[in-house]
């Protein structure tokens, strides 16, 4: 999965310009993604207005106007009211994991769901990249 960042209502002229925006920052397990990791090293001066540890509240609070945030490309792009201010971050992909435990990996319905979700996702992977939008 790659993040881009997202904005509703401006946007940052360039990579530089980001600490000069308010920016809605993540706490919790998703604040040690490469996304946020990039954010802070590449904008370490700018005022964070609000964190969450909730993609869903992140994109909320991008929503109402708070300020600009990291956010998955598969789940921002098919928002209309967000829009990308830089295309995917590079380095900052994150995997996708499908896990089920060992015993049961080759169960007959458990290996059927296994194979077409990967098939699924393995279908989606440009919209998972942040290589082409959503919408």
């Amino acid at each position: 999965m790659q993040p881009g960042l997202r904005r509703t209502a401006w946007s940052p002229t360039s990579v530089e310009a980001l600490g000069q925006h308010a920016v809605v920052g993540a706490d919790g397990p998703i604040a040690v993604l490469p996304g946020w990791t990039w954010l802070r090293r590449v904008a370490p001066d700018a005022e964070v207005v609000a964190t969450s540890s909730s993609v869903t509240n992140l994109i909320s609070a991008v929503k109402s106007g708070l300020g600009i945030a990291v956010l998955p490309c598969f789940l921002a792009d098919s928002d209309p009211s967000l829009v990308r201010c830089f295309g995917p971050i590079e380095g900052a992909q994150s995997d996708l994991w499908l896990l089920t435990r060992e015993n049961l990996r080759d169960v007959p319905p458990v290996r059927a769901f296994i194979d077409f979700l990967a098939s699924h996702v393995a279908s989606m992977r440009h919209v998972l990249s942040g290589a082409a939008a959503s919408r």
